[in-house]
């Protein structure tokens, strides 16, 4: 091996050992453009070793096969490429036929240098010998290797044609890419030209093919150019709403956005005094791992809240510099300020919200045990009606005109708070306290709706605290308490809790918890109130309830149905007493006791609870009695709140058989207006128009006007509440049908009633 082999081996061997780690690392990396590299250093590989074993061969018959593979890998050369520079280029070559025509050329000029080493009609080989000790091989063209070397020229100029192009249109920034490989490219082509055109015993341009590689790889996959990376930093810089700076080891700014341009600025123009501040500020905070901070900038007479982070920019050598961002939490500072206020405040009007204020006044009343304390609490008089009517806006406006007057009324260190809805609640000295400010807080109230028609009706409980262990929940409910209590007295809007109201709230959780049981056990009985005729013959009796109570003997129904009609149970009261009532005339009908009746009462709550037509259906078809022998009476209030359903229902008992009476005529304020669309067979006028009053004239003649009315319509006229010969002579002289009062009886229990009027049904008048 002479000099020339060796240095032309070592250099083989170096180029060959830079591609290979080249195409591994390419391998490695997995880049982007890794498919068309790869195929690119690949075919160097090849086409070095495979000129590298037509340097050495000994023998023609070698010689002409490595050199005919080698004119083969340039055309694979060549067309990896045209095929790099493309896809580098990003050139859409939508077409597929145009890459199939390509390869099928390059196929052909392989076919047809392969079979040269038979045919020799491409190029030949002679031996020639430059050294003493080896023969190198001189070859000689004919005119079909030109074509092949005419296609590769054609595929270079073709990639050489994008470059130059996508060099020209490419953003300044990265013609240095396409420049670096367009140089590589022009350059190996270039030799490659010389070594073809002096036909040297050795193409040295075999080594510009580890250049092209090195430049393509670096270039196209590694390389960024600084200025893309400065300006896309910049551009990242100003895309975002932290305010970013970047310091020196010296602290200098070398850096900062438009938004730190924002925060730092200084008539105009940045502050880099207070920036720097800022910095050294931040770097002694070490509350974590970042050096975190909140600060408080003006910017255009605004307040804003920064956090501000301070962090090294450091490598592997050390400290370059220091990054500081600064991020606007001035819309999180204010979110967690509102939820922290909401936590305890009411939204609307600004006041202490149900459980904070419970909690300040228990604190209070607790730690202070010197000052004598009175608990005020309000409530509006059906509120939701009045948004109904005046819309939700107007409703708010009222309950923030409370609250403000409320606050401007006591202003001695009370507490004051919004519980729920329109009920407001309000601790306060008693010492400051006046009644007469009462009415300020009350008229702030109605001072909204201007509308006489609709006037608030707004109360207030108060009730004094005696303890230092009374809970402010327990107080507020007490004042509640006497607001219901006092809501139909509008001669006054505000009232004081009597301790005589818990007695009464405790009797009436009594009756409510014990009512029930005692249905079942029959503690509760039906008793009959006898009602006559004009001759004064027995006609049936009305009947009543009677609680014969374990621990407050005989309970009168004035006493507990109102409580019942409260809790949502008089309903199983008055089916309770129906189904006595037609069991008893069942039971009179079996001893042909055919001429009394009995009327049941329905109250107004009964519509709500149950299908009243449908219960007393049941009642006849179990007890089979005469369903005209039982009156059913409406008071007269149920039937105006609904008359179209109080007319639906009167329609279906009157199918049955069954006879309508209205109780209570006269209480109400449209009983004339009832009259003309209800359909009823009995009217029952109210005792107050019997009561003696200043006027017992005008009373006559209303009570007149009624019968008149009554039997004009066709409905029998029963009087209640008859005490006194006076008053059934004058209803005698009226006309009336029935009567039925104290004068007569009072209510009997079913078996005493049996005894007196069974027998003699007469009762002397």
């Amino acid at each position: 091996m002479d000099s020339v082999e060796k240095i032309y081996l070592i250099c083989a061997v170096a180029v060959f050992a830079f591609l290979a780690a080249i195409f591994v690392r390419l391998i490695i990396s997995r880049a982007t453009f890794q498919k068309s590299h790869i195929s690119l250093i690949g075919t160097s590989l090849v086409t070095i070793l495979i000129y590298s074993f037509f340097v050495f061969s000994h023998t023609y018959r070698q010689a002409m096969l490595f050199d005919g593979l080698y004119f083969i890998c340039t055309d694979w050369l060549c067309f990896s490429m045209l095929a790099f520079i493309v896809f580098y280029c990003k050139v859409n070559v939508e077409s597929k036929a145009i890459w199939k025509i390509v390869i099928f050329l390059c196929a052909i000029d392989s076919i047809s240098l392969f079979i040269n080493n038979w045919t020799h009609h491409s190029f030949d080989l002679s031996a020639i010998q430059v050294a003493s000790e080896h023969d190198y091989w001189f070859c000689e063209f004919y005119w079909i290797h030109y074509l092949h070397l005419m296609w590769c020229y054609v595929m270079i100029a073709v990639s050489s044609a994008l470059l130059i192009y996508h060099t020209i249109k490419s953003p300044w920034e990265y013609k240095r890419n396409f420049v670096a490989i367009l140089m590589a490219f022009l350059v190996l082509v270039f030799v490659n030209a010389i070594c073809y055109s002096q036909n040297l015993p050795i193409d040295i341009s075999v080594f510009c093919y580890p250049v092209l590689a090195m430049f393509t790889c670096y270039y196209a996959v590694y390389n960024v150019p600084r200025r893309v990376l400065g300006n896309a930093l910049k551009l990242v810089d100003e895309s975002i709403n932290d305010a970013t700076l970047y310091f020196d080891l010296k602290d200098k700014c070398v850096y900062h956005n438009s938004k730190a341009l924002e925060v730092f600025s200084k008539d105009g123009k940045f502050d880099e005094e207070k920036a720097v501040q800022v910095l050294r500020k931040t770097r002694k905070n070490h509350a974590d791992s970042k050096n975190l901070l909140r600060e408080c900038f003006v910017i255009n007479n605004e307040e804003f809240q920064f956090e501000v982070e301070t962090e090294e920019i450091r490598n592997e050598k050390g400290c370059l510099g220091y990054y500081m961002k600064l991020t606007d939490k001035t819309e999180e500072t204010q979110k967690y300020l509102t939820q922290k206020f909401l936590a305890t405040h009411d939204e609307l009007t600004g006041l202490y919200n149900r459980e904070h204020f419970f909690e300040m006044c228990d604190d209070r009343i607790k730690n202070d045990s010197e000052t004598e304390f009175l608990m005020l609490s309000t409530n509006i008089l059906q509120f939701k009606l009045l948004n109904e009517l005046f819309g939700e806006e107007i409703g708010n406006e009222v309950l923030v005109n409370i609250a403000i007057s409320a606050k401007a009324v006591f202003i001695h260190d009370s507490i004051i708070g919004r519980i729920n809805d329109d009920k407001f609640c309000c601790l306060v000295q008693k010492q400051f306290f006046n009644e007469n400010s009462l009415e300020e807080i009350t008229q702030a109230a109605q001072d909204v709706i201007k509308d006489t028609m609709h006037k608030v009706n707004f109360r207030i409980g108060i009730c004094q605290v005696r303890g230092r262990e009374e809970k402010a929940q327990a107080l507020y409910d007490k004042t509640q308490l006497v607001i219901k209590k006092e809501a139909n007295n509008y001669g006054q809007n505000y009232a004081w809790y009597d301790s005589n109201l818990m007695d009464e709230l405790f009797r009436e959780r009594q009756i409510t918890n014990e009512f029930e049981s005692s249905l079942e056990q029959g503690r509760i009985q039906m008793y009959l109130q006898p009602f006559v005729d004009v001759d004064g013959k027995i006609s049936g009796g009305e009947a009543l309830a009677r609680w014969e109570h374990k621990d407050y003997g005989i309970i009168m129904p004035d006493d507990f149905i109102p409580i019942l009609e409260r809790a949502g149970l008089v309903h199983k009261l008055d089916t309770y007493i129906w189904r006595q009532a037609a069991k008893t005339l069942a039971e009179w009908q079996s001893k042909k006791n055919l001429s009394l009746q009995i009327s049941v009462n329905v109250s107004s709550k009964d519509m709500f609870y149950i299908d009243i037509p449908k219960e007393f259906e049941k009642l006849l078809k179990e007890y089979k009695f005469n369903p005209r022998r039982l009156k059913i009476e409406f008071t007269e209030d149920g039937i105006t709140n609904d008359k179209k359903n109080a007319s639906a229902i009167f329609e279906r008992l009157k199918a049955f058989g069954f006879e309508i009476g209205i109780d209570d005529f006269g209480h109400g304020h449209s009983s004339l207006n009832m009259l003309k669309d209800i359909n009823a067979d009995i009217l029952k006028m109210d005792m107050v128009l019997l009561q003696q009053d200043k006027n017992p004239k005008r009373s006559e003649i209303i009570l007149n006007f009624i019968s008149q009315i009554s039997h004009a319509l066709g409905m029998r006229l029963i009087s209640e509440g008859v005490e006194n010969s006076d008053q059934l002579k004058m209803l005698k002289n009226l006309g009336c049908d029935y009567y039925q009062g104290f004068l007569f009886s009072l209510p009997l229990a079913v078996d005493d009633f049996e005894k007196k009027y069974f027998d003699d049904n007469a009762v002397k008048i």
